[in-house]
């Protein structure tokens, strides 16, 4: 109603209203920069009384033995202490108790993500400061630590990170050598179906570099994967003419390998990648091996097309090749 409105409020009550909105907010529990501390202070000297106060400190000595700062939590609670001597608090022993808990949750995160040394340097800072703890740190840390990267190669093998698998798996077995595990027989078991896998969808989504890079990656791994002349020669066939003739050749070279009769599309690859003289040798080979006029006399128009510095293979031609 385009009317302003002024609240009949003293400087002191906002600064109440602010103190006790923010008196758990972390930004003055556990502060960062000196306004954030020097806000804090302010709130105890004009707006809290003493055990608002003291709870106010015992916050902040809380957070600051959770960030392993034990000296700072002890004088925290001291000074919370002198505000409120009703408080059940033994300043030492309570910023001890934070940060074991925090050195022991964090040893075990460490080592749940296989990092073995740093888990064992937490928990040895933890039993420095709680001698009696039932805690042996290699142990402990080996016990969590050797699932963790097993299971973290097998996650690492079924994304068909084979090297990465491996080396996860060796690092368990190092660390526990009675473990009944072969780390490259493992990841192979695990990561080649996945790639063969990812290779047959590849084709099937006509991203056909991608379905090359599988396929080769499945048989670096394990040379016995069999993947057919005509499943290459596909691959071949189809990248080249759907603009991915450099990421196919490798499969056109393979396809040539298992069956040379399809030398002929190793030549179409070839001349869409501007390897004229390649593709009209292929060409040629093609017509030595095949006994179809008719083929013979469209690729023996594609040789003359490429020696006259031609592009046989426009777009119509693509097109109708590809039977569109």
């Amino acid at each position: 109603d385009n009317t302003v409105r002024l609240w009949p409020m003293r400087w002191k009550n906002w600064l109440e209203m602010g103190c006790n909105q923010l008196q758990y907010h972390p930004a003055l529990v556990a502060p960062e920069t000196d306004v954030a501390r020097e806000a804090g202070e302010t709130c105890q000297k004009y707006v809290w009384n003493k055990t608002e106060s003291a709870q106010f400190l015992v916050r902040q000595g809380r957070a600051l033995a959770r960030s392993e700062d034990i000296q700072g939590g002890v004088a925290k609670f001291q000074q919370a202490k002198k505000l409120d001597a009703t408080l059940n608090l033994e300043p030492e022993a309570e910023a001890k108790r934070l940060a074991v808990t925090v050195l022991l949750e964090a040893g075990k995160d460490l080592a749940g993500q296989g990092e073995y040394n740093e888990a064992i340097e937490k928990f040895q800072q933890a039993l420095t400061l709680d001698p009696n703890l039932n805690l042996e740190p290699e142990a402990e840390a080996k016990r969590i630590a050797v699932p963790a990267l097993v299971e973290a190669g097998k996650d690492l093998a079924g994304q068909g990170e084979y090297n990465e698998a491996v080396e996860k798996f060796q690092q368990a077995l190092t660390l526990d050598p009675t473990l009944n595990l072969e780390p490259e027989a493992e990841a192979k078991r695990i990561a080649v179906p996945v790639l063969v896998a990812r290779g047959e969808q590849g084709v099937k989504d006509k991203k056909y570099q991608a379905a090359v890079e599988a396929y080769t990656a499945a048989q670096n791994i394990d040379d016995t994967v069999e993947i057919s002349a005509q499943t290459w020669n596909e691959i071949c066939w189809l990248g080249s003419l759907r603009g991915e003739a450099v990421g196919v050749l490798e499969a056109c070279n393979q396809a040539v390998t298992l069956e040379p009769g399809y030398v002929g599309n190793r030549g179409l690859a070839k001349a869409l990648t501007g390897d004229n003289e390649g593709a009209i040798q292929d060409f040629q080979a093609f017509i030595q091996l095949s006994d179809n006029p008719g083929a013979n006399r469209q690729v023996q128009g594609y040789i003359n097309a490429l020696r006259a510095g031609e592009n046989p293979f426009t777009e119509a031609e693509i097109k109708q090749l590809l039977g569109e």
